[in-house]
């Protein structure tokens, strides 16, 4: 018999046999390398997000009243949860601080929104170095109805009566502070809060109980609401917190009110030509508020001035 001869399909299958596996062995070297990049990613995902313990509050902590160790603990957040400063990374820290405002559970307890650690407690731990906190009677008119909660921001407007000596009777009215913080409201010193017990006030004020507030003032400012107080009558203007402007006033008299000043100002008074040398008699003519200056000249003719002026 005749014996075939060699053929190539041998090296042809070998060849793609060994080309097969170096593709398979760099699909594996591919997959392990993305696995290593995606386990890396990981890791660094974990180091950015690693938790940092921070102080937070367990209960409500109330307006004036000391933080105890029991109102406090310490929770793990993510850094990037806790700001760089003003927080407590330790119970002790903020043991025995008192709160300027209400802090609900679960929020951090930040050291702006405590009092100083030697300001005492109390409406004394609220009141900001430098000033003073004065109490002033209001009523549903002056206290714009009963809106006004601890926190806010009002404007001082005194209306002062004339007296019986004064010629000029006339009223007059004007805002002398503005922009002045609420500290308390009868004895509360948190919006719809009763400052010691932490319950809701549901208690109307009866007419003889004229309920009061409390503000924190400057030393000079106390004073001239002191002299306000003891001479008019004291009204509160009720502003938006987060508004700051002050704005200059000249206050309001009852003759403006009227439009009295206004009408004097417009050149109402008309003055009619007189002589030089008076001659005659001179008369007054009194006619509501008009009057009238009648001169009789030697020659029998008159002339007249009107004024506007009484």
């Amino acid at each position: 018999m005749q014996q075939r001869q060699p053929t190539g399909g041998r090296t042809k299958a070998l060849l793609i046999f060994g080309i097969s596996l170096l593709a398979a062995v760099a699909a594996v070297f591919l997959v392990f390398r993305v696995v290593q990049l995606a386990q890396q990613e990981v890791v660094k995902a974990r180091e950015s997000t690693a938790n940092v313990d921070v102080l937070v509050a367990v209960r409500v902590l109330n307006v004036g009243i000391p933080i105890t160790e029991g109102d406090v603990a310490l929770r793990a957040l993510a850094a990037e949860m806790v700001p760089a400063v003003g927080t407590f990374h330790v119970v002790h820290e903020a043991v025995g601080r008192v709160p300027r405002e209400r802090i609900l559970p679960n929020e951090l307890v930040r050291d702006e929104r405590l009092a100083l650690a030697d300001a005492g407690i109390g409406l004394n731990a609220l009141v900001s170095p430098g000033k003073r906190a004065m109490s002033v009677g209001v009523d549903a008119e002056t206290g714009v109805a009963g809106f006004i909660q601890p926190g806010n921001y009002v404007d001082v407007i005194v209306t002062i009566r004339p007296d019986d000596t004064e010629e000029d009777r006339k009223w007059v009215s004007k805002a002398f502070l503005q922009g002045v913080r609420v500290l308390a409201v009868g004895r509360r010193l948190e919006s719809g809060e009763d400052g010691s017990t932490g319950k809701s006030v549901t208690k109307r004020s009866s007419a003889r109980d004229k309920p009061t507030v409390t503000l924190e003032l400057t030393l000079d400012e106390s004073q001239e609401l002191a002299l306000s107080s003891s001479r008019g009558d004291i009204h509160l203007v009720l502003r938006n917190d987060i508004d700051i402007t002050q704005q200059d006033t000249q206050g309001v008299a009852t003759s403006s009110l009227v439009g009295l000043e206004a009408k004097r100002g417009k050149g109402h008074t008309t003055v009619a030509a007189a002589p030089s040398t008076p001659s005659g008699p001179v008369s007054e003519i009194i006619t509501g508020g008009t009057v009238q200056e009648v001169q009789f000249e030697r020659d029998g003719s008159k002339s007249i001035t009107v004024r506007s002026d009484r």
